[in-house]
Parts: structure tokens; C-alpha cells; sequence
């Protein structure tokens, strides 16, 4: 019967190896795909460009730049809640295999195992300021053309939306916690 234990354990560990192993590769690859974004954007910048030279509506540009801003404020949401939710668990896993009381100080910083769960990333809040820059001259652009009532509609369509995907992001979050005993501020 002991030999049948310790096999079970042995698969478990070699289980959670892997897992944490998979969790850092998803937690790189959310944060990478906040930069792939980008190209989105750059097309959104053609758009405006193209706008500019008359060659397209501003009805258009303002469409789409709106649109792929907002976007973009929720994909960095998304990403950044389940950036946080593999972080916790890799920490977990992390505190199956180290000693804290000999390690965290001395391998890991001692901070890095109080991470309290955010909706944002620090990559995240980066983009997001970059959105809100770029959605606030879309604003400023939509009054110099005239087209501000399409401009406010999808302001206000998208912080409505946005709102939600944040509340829905950080619940999801706070209950995945909850459930899983995830309490690093009182461990």
C-alpha cells in the first residue's frame, strides 16, 4: 500500500510541475498578446490617416477607432484577470514544493507570495491609458468634423460595456478566491 502512496504522490507532483510550467507559458502569453493588439491599431491609424485625407468618411474612422479602442480596454481586462488568476495558482503551487520559511527571501522576494489579485496587469494599465488617450482625440476629432452624436453613442455604448466586463472580471475573480481558499493578503 505504501508503494501505491508514494506513486500517487510522485504523479501528483510531477502533475503540478507541469501545471505551473503551462501557467507561466498562459501568463506570457497574455501579456504578449496585449502587444500583438497593436497591429490591430495600426490599421485603426490608417483608418484616421485615411480619414484625414478625405479618401473615407470620418463617420468611419470614428466607427472603427471607437470600436477597436474599447476593444482593446477589454481585451487588457480580460487578460489581466486570468493574468492574476495564474499567478495565484502558480504561487500555490510554488508553496507545495518551497520551504517559506527558509526560500522566500532568499529565492523568490518575500513580496512576490503577497500578490493581491487586481483586473489589470501593469502591462494592461499601460494600454489602457493608451486607449483612453487615443479614444479621447477620437472625441476631440468627432467635434471638429461634426459627428459628435455617433462619437458619444459609442462612448457611451463602450464604457457601459466596459464597465460590465470589469465588474463580471473582478466578481470572477474574487469568487474563483473565494473558492479555491486563495487568501494570500492573511496567509
Amino acid at each position: 500500500m505504501s508503494d501505491f502512496i508514494k506513486e500517487l504522490s510522485n504523479r501528483r507532483d510531477e502533475f503540478l510541475l507541469h501545471w505551473y510550467d503551462k501557467l507561466w507559458e498562459s501568463i506570457d502569453r497574455k501579456e504578449s498578446g496585449l502587444w500583438q493588439f497593436a497591429v490591430v491599431y495600426a490599421a485603426v491609424a490608417g483608418a484616421i490617416a485615411t480619414a484625414a485625407q478625405n479618401k473615407i468618411p470620418p463617420d468611419v474612422a470614428i466607427f472603427f477607432s471607437l470600436v477597436a479602442s474599447f476593444w482593446g480596454i477589454n481585451v487588457a481586462i480580460n487578460y489581466g484577470g486570468w493574468y492574476y488568476r495564474n499567478l495565484l495558482i502558480t504561487i500555490k503551487i510554488e508553496r507545495e514544493f518551497l520551504d517559506l520559511q527558509k526560500d522566500l527571501g532568499r529565492i523568490i522576494p518575500e513580496q512576490y507570495h503577497r500578490v493581491k489579485p487586481k483586473v489589470l496587469s501593469g502591462i494592461g494599465k499601460i494600454h489602457i491609458i493608451g486607449f483612453s488617450f487615443t479614444i479621447a482625440g477620437i472625441i476631440w476629432l468627432s467635434w471638429t468634423t461634426n459627428n459628435s452624436l455617433l462619437a458619444l453613442f459609442l462612448l457611451a455604448v463602450g464604457l457601459f460595456l466596459t464597465c460590465i466586463n470589469y465588474i463580471n472580471t473582478s466578481k470572477s475573480l474574487k469568487s474563483f478566491m473565494k473558492e479555491t481558499s486563495l487568501k494570500l493578503e492573511d496567509e
